[in-house]
């Protein structure tokens, strides 16, 4: 079964049609270092400390590089995506505004991932 991480790095490749690293965010250690430090704060349960700011901080980061990967799309394959897909996407980056949550992450990139399989960006 594929890590989330992997899901993630080929969701940001698929977008920029890249290898890992051409592209920023374009690799699963960005999201490993969110998903470990998710742990750590739902372990500890602390708002304001260290490492939920280094949590949301790192959640912002997933999440602008997801975002921008979704926008490349919708500017890049414009003809190629339809009404419905178009509004799936925006919908997609709506779903990771403020405030990011683990949730709303996985979930963004299994419908961003969705659309983009069906337009027919696959990694390179």
């Amino acid at each position: 079964m594929e890590s989330k991480a992997l899901t993630y790095e080929y969701l940001i490749r698929r977008a920029h049609q890249c290898a890992r690293y051409g592209a920023a965010g374009a690799d699963a250690d960005t999201f490993r270092n969110f998903e470990k430090l998710s742990s750590s704060v739902a372990a500890s349960g602390s708002d304001g400390s260290k490492k939920y700011n280094e949590y949301m901080f790192s959640a912002g980061k997933v999440c602008a590089y997801l975002k921008t990967a979704i926008t490349f799309v919708l500017n890049t394959y414009e003809s190629k995506l339809s009404n419905d897909q178009k509004t799936e996407l925006e919908d997609v980056e709506l779903l990771l505004s403020y405030p990011p949550t683990e949730a709303k992450i996985f979930e963004a990139i299994g419908r961003a991932e969705a659309v983009m399989l069906a337009i027919g960006l696959f990694p390179q």
